[in-house]
């Protein structure tokens, strides 16, 4: 049943899994993001929301600019 609460964790199955293509240029920035736009834990968000939190359904493809 779904209650409507965040869960964050692996998919139920293998076909949750998504692969993303990421241009080469974003790379070292994205290594150095942890800790530097985040906490430096290993779940900490790269693609948040506007405050920093997890975007809505919908949010982020509206705010992740291509070229």
């Amino acid at each position: 049943m779904d209650t409507g609460e965040l869960v964050i964790g692996p998919p139920k199955s293998r076909a949750g899994l998504r692969t993303v293509a990421l241009p080469q240029a974003i790379i070292p920035e994205l290594r150095r993001h942890p800790g530097n736009l985040t906490g430096p834990e290993p779940e900490a968000l790269i693609f948040t929301s506007k405050r920093g939190g997890v975007p809505a359904a919908g949010e982020l493809p509206a705010r992740v600019q291509v070229g």
